[in-house]
């Protein structure tokens, strides 16, 4: 995958103090990657650089290898899709209107655009004939992020920004809108740039994961390596208490995410943190239950982890 966006050496400063310091990154085209960090770690303020809400107080950054303060600022958003924790639809524009926004501004042909829209919302169980010429205040609060959402996705951008979206929602609306961001992300291979300060979200969601803390990134790693190898003792607990509960699930339990294995396993009623150092160390531990016996690795335990999250 080519380089995408590219962060080098950027500062952000408000009132003397670094709200971002010195971040260096680089997010591959057709990614999804997800910045995680508690508040104030400055995670959205990295995201609000890339589409010039916030410029940068020294270094630069990148897409496709230009810098982005060559760009006109409206022909830069043009191609780079945003979604709010606030919805923000327009209340006096229809469902269908609102989708269309962005091709519209662009000049597609009414036909594609009319196509365009009718086809995401029959996608993600907003049909259009039923959806199309409704207003927002007649949606569900899942329903207006879901819109929010087809939106940023209507005018294909190479790159879509996604700032905390699901953080205000219920457990059951924010499952079904992580799917959907995955799904859209399989079918349409744009790439992804997500602000969450959930961890769980970050591990279900991310390719790769960037971790803020205090206006610096502290690591850059798939989920796996972050399990696996931690930068540092801070990323250890922020990951483990994201997890905690999670992690003192019966090994037996996660059968499903196992590969048949044979030979003496361990009990399957130890808690799952008990084992997570032999699965660092030997790469796999094997369990023996009810079910059989099988083998636990640490990708099968991040596909467990992301399924709870």
């Amino acid at each position: 995958m080519t380089d995408l966006i590219e962060f080098a050496h950027v500062t952000k400063t408000y009132h003397g103090e670094n709200v971002v310091a010195d971040l260096n990154l680089t997010i591959k085209a057709g990614e999804l990657f997800v910045l995680v960090g508690e508040s104030g770690s400055g995670k959205t303020t990295t995201l609000k650089m890339i589409n010039r809400l916030v410029e940068p107080s020294a270094g630069e950054i990148r897409f496709n290898g230009q810098s982005v303060t060559t760009f006109p600022v409206r022909k830069l958003r043009w191609h780079i899709g945003y979604v709010l924790q606030q919805i923000a639809l327009f209340p006096t524009m229809t469902v269908g209107q609102n989708v269309a926004l962005i091709p519209e501004m662009r000049r597609w042909p009414k036909a594609q655009v009319q196509k365009r829209v009718n086809e995401l919302l029959d996608a993600v169980g907003l049909p259009a004939a039923d959806y199309r010429d409704r207003m927002p205040k007649a949606l569900s609060g899942g329903e207006q992020q879901r819109v929010g959402i087809l939106r940023a996705f209507a005018g294909k951008p190479p790159i879509v920004l996604m700032d905390e979206p699901f953080s205000a929602l219920d457990p059951l609306s924010r499952n079904q809108l992580q799917e959907l961001v995955l799904r859209l992300h399989q079918e349409l291979g744009m790439t992804i740039i997500f602000v969450t300060h959930d961890m769980n979200e970050a591990l279900r969601l991310g390719q790769r994961i960037g971790v803020m803390r205090d206006g610096h990134l502290v690591q850059v790693a798939t989920p796996t390596e972050i399990a696996e190898a931690p930068a540092t003792a801070w990323v250890a607990d922020f990951f483990a208490g994201a997890n905690r509960l999670l992690l003192d699930t019966p090994v037996g339990e996660l059968a499903q995410y196992g590969t048949p294995a044979q030979g003496a396993g361990v009990d399957p009623a130890l808690p799952l943190r008990q084992v997570l150092t032999q699965i660092t160390t030997a790469q796999s531990v094997t369990v023996t239950a009810k079910q059989g016996t099988f083998k636990l690795d640490a990708q099968a335990i991040m596909h467990f982890l992301a399924d709870k999250a």
